[in-house]
């Protein structure tokens, strides 16, 4: 049987995909206990499956790490000048920073490597899939298995549905995201065209690009009615109802990360002072969909908190904000408002609906006039619109809901459909279809 090791999936968000994948494989990865004691399924640990390391391979480890702690800091160092050409000559980040902070993000990549490395070593891999593997958490193992000559797969966890076309982004000389495997599965052949068209711009990585179907459990889907969303949300039939769903900046570096995430906060007091003014409040239930990362245990409460303490600064009624029942809060909407480009706008769409996105200052530099219009395929057939500013997005949704907009919305979501075949699939469609191919590919 053909050994699969998984790298970086979510166990939450890929439980049908494992559940597929381990009737026909033997699946490796950590967290995914809860499937092992099903009957019909290969699952490892691959703690339990992995050597150890001899004396001098983990001396050879500790000098690698020490080594590349000191490169990583340089670089840090370099990009903080970069920004800040006042710092003095002799500056540099204090060791304390450099030992408890880099040093154990450094060692645990580094680790994961090795550890990879034992498991083929014992039990030989014959393909890695990773999700998301452009982040630090999957990207070592993916590249390692590259090198070893393993196919590897990266599995997108969402349909970037408003994704920019190349002929109207400004960024020609950055590259938008480095994919780490040699396989990139998208949700359609549409996306996956739009992600090729786009990467043929910069040296070649070798990705081969695949529209087999997004397997997310999360993805909303069909299951429930406009009315049983609202009913088991506790939301009054009589409101027009805004959901306003929150996307992530991928911290590429300091700078990004900081600024970006300022921005948005400025942005939500903006959206929040516009709505004061705006009529359309007194027939507004507004929902908050935060994005995953904000909706951890740690982090809601005090995100949650800040909202809502905000729209009563401005004289608004606390906002519902969520961290999970996205099916709930999406499904309940009339109409759904984003903060930056997500992949829920997908789902959005395959609901009949329309969406509109408020772009963080920092992102409407990135593109050539004209963007808004056609900038995306969404974008120029009319099943989705930018909003210039808070005000422009709320005189937007409020014209959204008019009769006659949502007639010619249900003509452009159909045409749109039927085009580019973006028809519903279930997370069982797009799985069995997914482990199809890799047994065709592995023999």
């Amino acid at each position: 049987m053909k050994n699969i090791f998984i790298n970086g999936l979510m166990f939450d968000r890929s439980q049908v995909f494992l559940r597929e994948l381990a009737g026909s494989f033997h699946v490796i990865g950590a967290g995914l206990g809860p499937l092992q004691n099903e009957s019909g399924l290969n699952i490892s640990d691959p703690f339990t499956l992995a050597g150890v390391l001899s004396p001098p391979e983990a001396a050879s480890l500790e000098n690698r790490i020490v080594l590349e702690t000191q490169v990583l800091a340089d670089e840090l160092v370099s990009d903080f000048r970069a920004l800040h050409p006042e710092l003095p000559a002799d500056w540099k980040l204090p060791d304390s920073y450099i030992q408890q902070t880099l040093r154990p993000k450094v060692s645990a990549i580094l680790k994961m490597e090795v550890h990879f490395k034992l498991v083929h070593e014992s039990h030989p891999i014959d393909m890695v899939i990773s999700g998301a593997d452009y982040g630090s958490h999957a990207k070592i193992t993916a590249m390692t298995a590259r090198k070893l000559g393993i196919p590897t797969m990266n599995l997108e966890h969402g349909f970037f549905f408003g994704q920019i076309r190349w002929q109207f982004s400004n960024l020609k000389r950055n590259m938008p995201m480095y994919f780490a495997s040699e396989y990139l599965n998208l949700d359609s052949p549409m996306e996956a065209e739009i992600f090729a068209e786009i990467l043929a711009n910069f040296p070649d990585q070798g990705t081969k690009f695949l529209g087999l179907g997004t397997p997310v459990d999360t993805i909303v889907g069909q299951k429930l009615t406009r009315e049983e969303a609202r009913q088991k949300l506790g939301i009054s039939k009589k409101k027009k109802v805004v959901t306003l769903v929150c996307t992530w900046i991928e911290s590429r570096s300091v700078n990004i990360l900081v600024t970006g995430q300022l921005n948005m906060i400025d942005l939500f007091e903006d959206l929040f002072r516009s709505l004061a003014e705006d009529e359309f409040r007194h027939d507004l239930e507004l929902l908050i969909k935060l994005h995953p990362a904000e909706a951890r245990p740690d982090v809601l409460p005090g995100v949650k908190a800040c909202l809502e303490n905000m729209a009563r600064q401005f004289g608004l009624p606390e906002p519902r904000v969520f961290g999970d029942q996205l099916p709930e809060v999406l499904n309940a909407a009339d109409i759904v408002a984003s903060v930056g480009f997500s992949s829920v706008l997908f789902d959005v769409f395959q609901m009949g609906k329309a969406s509109i996105v408020m772009t963080p200052s920092f992102l409407v530099t990135t593109t050539v006039p004209g963007w808004r219009e056609k900038g995306s395929i969404p974008l120029a057939a009319g099943v989705m619109e930018v909003a210039d500013d808070p005000a422009d997005l709320w005189r937007r949704l409020a014209d959204w809901l008019t009769p006659v907009r949502q007639e010619k919305l249900a003509a452009d979501v159909a045409h749109l459909t039927e085009k580019h075949g973006l028809q519903y699939r279930t997370v069982s469609e797009k799985s069995r279809k997914i482990v199809a191919w890799i047994s065709e590919l592995l023999g």
